[in-house]
């Protein structure tokens, strides 16, 4: 045998008797096997209600669950936790894994463990009492992954997770929420005060108080008026999630120091359980950028920056709503126009509309029309607000209406006494507001269109193969048609096709309006009356005269209409001259 050969040999031996000595080792601390385990053994998140911190560095911390199942901090300050932290904690108790240290290596003092850089305790309820589970975290691993910790006598090896977590300040442990009241909860807004951004520029007024009715924000001061929502959001949604730059006093501090003893302005926020928050914001110097607050009842001042602040000052002008009517056209039920001399009212009937002027006889309003004058108002926009000018000082002529599931909706009109900046406008009074607004021309061309230019063109459409007879009658004279099942028109009484009749029957079956004759005019004459069957025996009767000018009209709920087929009449007059 060689001598390198006896040399690997004895090496090999070596490293057999050295595993041979780390398994009974192993064997002598009863952990074989034991590589992953729970950090924390048998416990479960839903009953852990408290838990305390003890640091070495940072210092010492108690927290509990309230009756919410929000955590708060317990000392050194009552105040609220930063639920995201403790879920980060409470997480890493709950799915944390662990290795087990054998007994050669477990020195307390070299993991760092005597004493602990840091002491968790969780408290457990359980049904008979509270269980504390204690955990001791030592000194880094060499790899800097992993912390040595001590947890019911055993010493582990886990990841760094906790000892990264626990290494805060009281104030990183605080909530930076200003307040817990949620943004689409909010129901009022009272502002009060005024801002000056900069010493060139005049205060701006602050004051407001909105109420949300029926899912509308109104405002009650400095004027009456509707809203926008989205404008609105940009405070409430502002406020209620107002973050924390810095904790300032904690003490019952002398508010003069922070400007707060005589507020810039204030801002009071109302849910609809009733309760409130009030917030007083205030600067030492003018141009900072640094602003401070306080909430009533609370010992505490805190720093806000500028662009927080910035979210809820916006000034009441531009809170106005500019849309001109919140509804959706397949929620109207009646447009309502008034020119001061007559009120047309367009309304919904089953699957169309009619109309009628004050307390006249209704018609049938040109659909067409009337889904593009909704479509106009469904997207119109106010172009601006005239705020200097009085609402009680101007004499409305004109109105809009719309009625949508039980509201009214919409305003008055009036000439403007000058021209607006972008060309003509007219002034608009939204109804239940106390502010102008212009608006564009066109609406108030569509308030006083004549009523005729709503009425629908269609007087009769009936699909020929419903019927199954048709008769003329003008005086004495009738004559009669049928129509068999393969619908082949036949005179009453012959056997012939009627093909005199075909040129007659598209126009008096789609019988058209060109215009509505006004009142006043020439009375059409040689009235004939034409009764369809239909083949349920239902019958539609129509009434076609001559008019003035030669050509033909038709007899529509009380008046006269000007056919666009001018030679209909003649052409029903030849039939019963046969």
């Amino acid at each position: 045998m060689g001598r390198q050969t006896t040399l690997w040999l004895l090496l090999i031996a070596a490293l057999a008797a050295a595993a041979v000595w780390w398994q009974r080792g192993r064997e002598a601390d009863g952990d074989l096997g034991l590589i992953d385990v729970p950090l924390f053994e048998g416990i479960e998140i839903e009953r852990v209600r408290g838990l305390r911190v003890d640091h070495l560095q940072r210092g010492n911390f108690a927290f509990e669950r309230d009756g919410r199942g929000a955590w708060i901090i317990t000392d050194p300050i009552a105040y609220p936790a930063d639920q995201a932290v403790m879920r980060v904690i409470l997480d890493a108790v709950a799915r944390s894994r662990a290795v087990v240290v054998g007994s050669a290596e477990a020195d307390p003092a070299a993991l760092g463990l005597a004493p602990p850089q840091a002491v968790l305790v969780v408290e457990e309820t359980l049904a008979g009492g509270v269980r504390e589970h204690r955990l001791e975290l030592g000194a880094l691993d060499l790899d800097g992954c992993s912390v040595n910790v001590r947890i019911d006598g055993r010493i582990l090896r886990t990841l760094r997770t906790l000892h990264t977590t626990l290494e805060r300040s009281v104030d990183d442990y605080r909530s930076r929420r200003l307040l817990d009241m949620l943004p689409q909860g909010i129901v009022t807004v009272d502002r009060s005060g005024a801002v000056q951004h900069a010493d060139e520029e005049a205060p701006i007024p602050l004051g407001l108080s909105a109420v949300l009715d029926a899912g509308s924000w109104l405002a009650l001061t400095p004027r009456a008026a509707q809203l926008d929502p989205l404008e609105l959001s940009v405070i409430t949604v502002g406020a209620a999630t107002l973050r924390i730059e810095g904790f300032v006093d904690d003490d019952e501090p002398d508010l003069s120091r922070y400007g707060l003893a005589e507020p810039t302005f204030s801002l009071e926020l109302g849910n609809a359980a009733g309760a409130r928050e009030v917030l007083h914001f205030g600067q030492t110097l003018r141009k900072s950028d640094r602003w401070f607050v306080c909430r009533a009842g609370w010992p505490h001042v805190w720093r806000l920056s500028r662009d927080q602040v910035l979210r809820v000052v916006v000034p009441f002008e531009y809170l106005l709503d500019r849309r001109l009517l919140r509804v959706e056209r397949a929620g109207v039920d009646a447009l309502v126009l008034s020119d001061g001399a007559r009120t047309l009212r367009v309304e919904r009937t089953g699957g169309g509309w009619r109309a009628r002027v004050d307390d006249g006889v209704p018609f049938p309003a040109d659909e067409a029309r009337v889904e593009d004058a909704l479509s106009r108002l469904e997207q119109a926009e106010l172009v601006g607000f005239d705020l200097d000018r009085p609402a009680g000082g101007v004499s409305f002529e004109h109105s809009l209406t719309i009625e949508a599931g039980g509201r009214r909706l919409g305003g008055r009109l009036a000439a403007a006494p000058e021209e607006g900046p972008d060309g003509d406008v007219l002034l608009f009074r939204r109804f239940g507001d106390d502010v102008l607004g212009l608006v564009e021309p066109w609406l108030g061309e569509l308030v006083s269109a004549p009523a005729s230019s709503w009425r629908s063109v269609e007087l009769l459409t009936v699909e020929e193969v419903s019927l199954s007879g048709l008769t003329l009658k003008r005086g004495e004279r009738v004559r009669s048609f049928t129509r068999d099942a393969r619908g082949r028109w036949t005179p009453v009484g012959e056997e012939r096709e009627a093909v005199e009749l075909l040129a007659a029957l598209d126009p008096l079956l789609f019988l058209r309006a060109a215009r509505f004759s006004e009142s006043g005019a020439p009375e059409p004459s040689e009235w004939i009356e034409v009764i369809l069957e239909h083949g349920d025996g239902a019958r539609t009767s129509v009434t076609i005269g001559r008019g003035s000018d030669g050509g033909a009209e038709a007899l529509v709920e009380g008046r006269s209409a000007v056919l666009q087929a001018r030679e209909l009449h003649r052409l029903l007059s030849e039939l019963l001259a046969r």
